[in-house]
């Protein structure tokens, strides 16, 4: 997996096997709904990227992901989480049949991506494609 810079080449936006994570309402939809500069898309402000990163995965990770392992699916859910999961699935499935290859943000550009540990994560797309690790891993019946 890749995370790509989409500021960095204009083309990556024409690649087919890369997916925009950002914020934008051209994009998927998987923007980090919790911002902390001032914009428009973010559905939630907090104080800074540290708290936006935190929040972002303490949400998907012990709400999303598990509400979906544990069969409860969208049980306890609003509808825009219910949307933002269903996109986090499909996601995952694209990744796990090897449709996409990259996830494209703003914020960093690593080629070959490893995870990293919790809470050493400089952008949203590092978490949303751990979340999806733990989708694929859980459909193929193990547990990361």
């Amino acid at each position: 997996m890749n995370i790509l810079d989409m500021g960095l080449d204009s083309e990556l936006w024409d690649e087919p096997t890369l997916k925009y994570v950002g914020r934008s309402k051209y994009a998927l939809g998987l923007g980090n709904p919790w911002g902390y500069q001032n914009n428009r898309q973010a559905r939630f402000i907090v104080n800074n990227l540290a708290e936006s990163l935190y929040r972002y995965r303490e949400w998907l990770m012990t709400r999303l992901v598990p509400n979906w392992i544990s069969g409860l699916g969208f049980t306890g859910l609003n509808d825009w989480e219910r949307d933002y999961l269903v996109k986090v699935i499909n996601l995952a499935t694209q990744i796990e049949k090897g449709e996409i290859d990259s996830l494209g943000c703003w914020c960093i550009n690593v080629k070959k991506y490893l995870v990293v540990p919790d809470g050493l994560e400089k952008c949203h797309a590092e978490i949303l494609y751990k979340a999806c690790l733990h989708l694929i891993a859980h459909k193929q019946g193990a547990m990361l």
